[in-house]
């Protein structure tokens, strides 16, 4: 047996003990992202404890988009198309006044799909995020995503933690959520509230 498949059948061993396992190639999958460095070696063996995380792992996506930062937050809505379908809705608190700008000019970025898999909160989620070698993505890339990539947010909760909204003792922070059917709602959601099953949108350190 190759060193390749031992990794994965140690890995279905210790998940064996669960209700929902890893498939062999999902665990082949998982064994690629590791020798890429993108899998810590105590965030696998959190995910081990929850197969369902380390299934949602394996499935983070990456897309180039082009950041205008510089556009005015109303206009990367308006370009984004959500609030044009007739479930779309965009919170009226995302707002140009709430986002204070982090970056300027405009360049191209390769935003991530980032997985946790396990309940935490934002201030958790954001530490994990940096030992990874990421930062959190700003709206401005959450938004950019919108626009190019309508089709990946169908099913999912993409949150952007890196634009953190102060809102009295209440800090907020924007996601995209998607029905399946093709309408996306923008809104804030509390920064307390433990988040699970929802994709954080990451960049790597490098691109700042």
């Amino acid at each position: 047996m190759n060193r390749n498949a031992k990794g994965c059948r140690k890995i279905l061993d210790m998940s064996a003990e669960t209700d929902r396992k890893p498939t062999v190639d999902q665990v082949a999958e998982l064994m690629v992202q590791i020798k890429r460095g993108r899998i810590k070696r105590r965030q696998l063996q959190e995910f081990i404890r929850d197969p369902e995380g380390l299934i949602e792992l394996i499935d983070r996506t990456e897309f180039p988009v082009l950041v205008n930062y510089d556009l005015p937050l109303e206009d990367f809505i308006r370009f984004s198309g959500i609030g044009d379908g007739s479930e779309d809705r965009v919170d009226d608190r995302c707002t140009e006044d709430r986002f204070p700008r982090k970056y300027r000019g405009c360049r191209k970025v390769v935003v991530e799909f980032f997985h946790i898999g396990r309940e935490v909160d934002v201030p958790t989620a954001k530490s994990i995020i940096d030992e990874a070698g990421y930062r959190p993505a700003v709206i401005e890339e959450l938004l950019a995503l919108a626009i190019v990539h309508h089709d990946a947010q169908k099913r999912r909760v993409i949150l952007a933690v890196g634009s953190p909204s102060l809102e009295g003792n209440e800090t907020y922070v924007p996601g995209i959520v998607g029905n399946g059917f093709g309408d996306r709602t923008l809104v804030l959601f509390p920064q307390s509230r433990f988040f699970k099953n929802d994709t954080y949108l990451v960049v790597r350190k490098e691109e700042n």
